[in-house]
C-alpha cells in the first residue's frame, strides 16, 4: 500500500512502494517545492533523464520509463523551474516555482486521473 500526504505537514509528502521503500517525497517553502527521487539501483547521468514541466503539469522519464507523470496541484512557472542530479547520480531534485506562495496540500491534483507513479530502478 502506498501513502502520499503527511497529515501534519500539509505540504509535504512522499510516494512509497509496496515494500515500503520511498520512491520520491515533496517539499513546499514559500513558493518553491522541490522533488526528490533516489535512484536506487543505480546513478544517471543528465542524459539518462527527461523532465518536462508545464504550467500545471510534471512528467519525469528516467532511463526511458516515465516514473512520474501527472497534474500538478497548483500552477508553476516553468520556465523558472529546474532540476539537478546530485549524490553522483544518486538522486534526482526538481525544482519547481509556484505561482503563488500559497501551500499546497499535496503534489498533485486528486481530481484528475492518478499521475503514473513507477518504482525507480
Amino acid at each position: 500500500m502506498s501513502s502520499f500526504s503527511t497529515p501534519y505537514y500539509p505540504n509535504r509528502g512522499e510516494m512509497d512502494s509496496a515494500g515500503g521503500d520511498t520512491i520520491w517525497t515533496w517539499d513546499m517553502l514559500h513558493d518553491g517545492i522541490v522533488v526528490r527521487i533516489a535512484l536506487e539501483t543505480k546513478p544517471a547521468k543528465k542524459t539518462d533523464v527527461k523532465v518536462v514541466v508545464g504550467a500545471n503539469t510534471l512528467k519525469v522519464e528516467i532511463f526511458g520509463d516515465t516514473v512520474i507523470e501527472g497534474k500538478l496541484a497548483g500552477t508553476v512557472h516553468s520556465n523558472k523551474s529546474t532540476w539537478d542530479l546530485i549524490e553522483n547520480g544518486d538522486e534526482l531534485e526538481i525544482m519547481l516555482t509556484s505561482t503563488t506562495s500559497t501551500p499546497w496540500r499535496s503534489l498533485f491534483d486528486s481530481s484528475g486521473p492518478v499521475p503514473v507513479m513507477a518504482p525507480v530502478f
